[in-house]
């Protein structure tokens, strides 16, 4: 990282720092007078709502209807929390990780259903979690993940609630954030190396800097120099993990990821707007301001998102508040009222309660009204990895489709290269068998010859793209894309994939759209030697039939129609996707459809992809 935010936060929460003129810019910042900022929130709460934000939040509960049912929505959820079973100290596994989660949900709604609706059995509830979570001997310091989303949980319930939680709550919570959290990282923030969860560039980065920032502001008038330096050094190091998201606000790491680290980026920047009126350039960073739309526009018309990466199979679209505070944030309205339309769809009408930070979508909440945004028939999103959209229309069979370059040696990446997801009228025809077990042996080698690229879910093998002579993927090499016409009436991708394939001269992959209902995809491939294999290979779950150079996808009574134009004679055939171990995760109802060509150096295969049987 080349940028240093040399930041002096000397002017703090209050008086308990003198002012200290001018701090060094971080990128896209000019240099700022920290003393010349107004006085940050001195009093509770200051995390994420404050009390001077409640009354817009209570009068839209009454003239907003959407925000009407999520205050309902709210109150019937933390009534649920009432009694519940508390989580048993576990370490080894991802057990605290997950109690961890849970009690960022509990708390967060909890503590905002007592705000909002002061019944003394939330905050009981929110005493009776704090106080458990306080008899645990440590927070797992040594998976820090686990630690930086306690101390999350923690420091919202202790600042939200402080006026109103017991004094001996209160001085439990207090110590534990110390202990626990807080004196530990400013240990790692001395001695951690670039590999720390400090430094490192991945979304560890960023959720860390942010737990570790919430828990030294909620504490800061007892610890003032602890906080100043715990914020110091989150703010220097964030940047390490969001060069990546230049320049379109793509996270390489997939969109589970992209979630994790931007919901954790949100509540950072707004904890630091909150209280220092500024986010020290932060949010000026190449790709952040786009990172939201960006996922917006690669959510399929049937809310499928493409979950390339170490996402997991079946991946729901996600229902955060980010999308609410980048919206505010950016000035993108667009984006607050494609979050409205899929709270109402799958949270409201559905009852899809998707937990974790959810229920900041009400203090949160942008009614900012929008206009329809039509998107280009193709959009490119640059990046790690390059990602493209086909859009269709609005008319019955119409195409979908999101692909994808590729980076395989950066975390969480898979040999994917080429590889794509695509939907007509609601079903989603290719599919991604989703993220292999963690604790494989050797399943973080992404070196040329890393265990990581034995299993199954990892390879080529297992996704939609091409495969040659039954090898991998060369895991040093990358797929990005070579050109994109967008503006022509047939726009097409053009994705350079030679380094991903050390056995041939050339490798392009050729997305084009002929009209809304059908995209031609062609792969010119030069191969070193006659005698080479090459396989063309799609994922799905759907039912395939198949008769020499045409296949059809059946769903229901939706078909998806595919035709090998190129090479003449080439038939496709099926196999049932199977792992490469009995250490993998089990993988069932994955069916590869495919074929294969020989014997020549120069070679195009194109496939026709059509939602109209012609």
């Amino acid at each position: 990282m080349t940028t240093r935010f040399l930041l002096i936060l000397s002017f703090f929460l209050f008086p308990l720092f003198s002012s200290c003129g001018k701090s060094d810019s971080p990128v896209g910042n000019e240099k700022e007078d920290i003393d010349d900022k107004d006085p940050f929130l001195a009093e509770h709460p200051r995390l994420l709502f404050s009390a001077a934000e409640e009354e817009r939040v209570r009068e839209l509960m009454v003239t907003d209807p959407l925000m009407k049912e999520l205050s309902v929505y709210l109150r019937e959820e933390a009534q649920k929390l009432i009694g519940a079973d508390q989580y048993p100290y576990k370490t080894g596994t991802s057990a605290l990780l997950t109690a961890a989660r849970d009690y960022v949900y509990r708390l967060i709604t909890l503590s905002l259903a007592y705000r909002m609706f002061e019944e003394q059995s939330f905050l009981k509830e929110s005493e009776t979690i704090l106080e458990w979570i306080c008899k645990y001997p440590d927070w797992n310091k040594v998976h820090f993940l686990d630690t930086a989303e306690m101390t999350i949980a923690v420091s919202i319930a202790y600042d939200w609630l402080y006026h109103d939680l017991s004094p001996e709550i209160r001085q439990k919570a207090k110590n534990c954030i110390l202990q626990h959290a807080l004196l530990i990282a400013l240990k790692e923030y001395k001695n951690g190396d670039e590999g720390s969860w400090a430094k490192r560039e991945t979304n560890w980065n960023v959720v860390c800097n942010t737990g570790m920032s919430f828990g030294a502001l909620a504490i800061s008038e007892d610890y003032p120099d602890l906080a100043k330096e715990i914020i110091d050094n989150a703010v220097k190091y964030i940047p390490n993990c969001l060069k990546h998201f230049q320049p379109d606000g793509v996270c390489y790491e997939g969109p589970s990821y992209w979630e994790y680290t931007t919901m954790h980026l949100a509540m950072f920047l707004k904890l630091l707007n909150d209280n220092f009126k500024t986010d020290y350039g932060l949010g000026e960073l190449p790709g952040i301001s786009k990172t939201a739309r960006y996922y917006v526009n690669t959510v399929s018309p049937s809310d499928q998102v493409f979950n390339f990466a170490d996402s997991p199979e079946d991946y729901p679209v996600y229902k955060s508040p980010v999308f609410f505070f980048y919206s505010k944030y950016y000035n993108q309205p667009e984006v607050a009222s494609w979050y409205r339309a899929l709270i109402q769809k799958h949270v409201i009408n559905k009852k899809e309660n998707p937990k974790w930070h959810f229920f900041l979508c009400i203090p949160w909440y942008d009614n900012a009204p929008s206009t329809v945004v039509t998107p280009n028939k193709l959009q490119v999103f640059y990046g790690v990895n390059d990602i493209f959209v086909f859009n269709g229309d609005t008319a019955a069979g119409s195409l979908f489709l999101v692909g994808k370059g590729a980076d395989p040696d950066m975390a969480h990446q898979h040999l994917d290269g080429g590889s794509f997801m695509i939907e007509s009228e609601g079903v989603r025809w290719t599919d991604e068998t989703g993220a292999e077990k963690y604790n494989l042996p050797g399943f973080w080698d992404y070196s040329a010859s890393g265990l990581r690229w034995s299993y199954f879910r990892n390879t080529n093998q297992a996704h939609n793209t091409v495969t040659i002579n039954d090898e991998i993927q060369y895991p040093l090499g990358r797929a990005f894309i070579k050109e994109a016409d967008i503006q022509s009436e047939e726009p097409q991708v053009v994705l350079e994939m030679t380094t991903l394939y050390p056995n041939t001269n050339k490798f392009t992959r050729t997305f084009k759209q002929q009209d809304a209902n059908t995209i031609v995809l062609t792969d010119d491939i030069t191969l070193l030697s006659t005698s080479d294999i090459i396989r063309w290979s799609i994922v799905t779950k759907k039912t395939v039939k198949t008769d020499e150079n045409r296949a059809i996808l059946t769903s229901g009574d939706k078909k998806l129609y595919l035709t090998i134009l190129e090479p003449q004679g080439a038939k496709f055939f099926t196999k049932e996707a199977e792992t490469n171990s009995a250490n993998e995760k089990p993988i069932h109802g994955f069916t590869l459809l495919q074929f294969e060509h020989s014997g020549e150096r120069i070679n195009t295969l194109k496939v026709k992809m059509s939602s109209i049987n012609d």
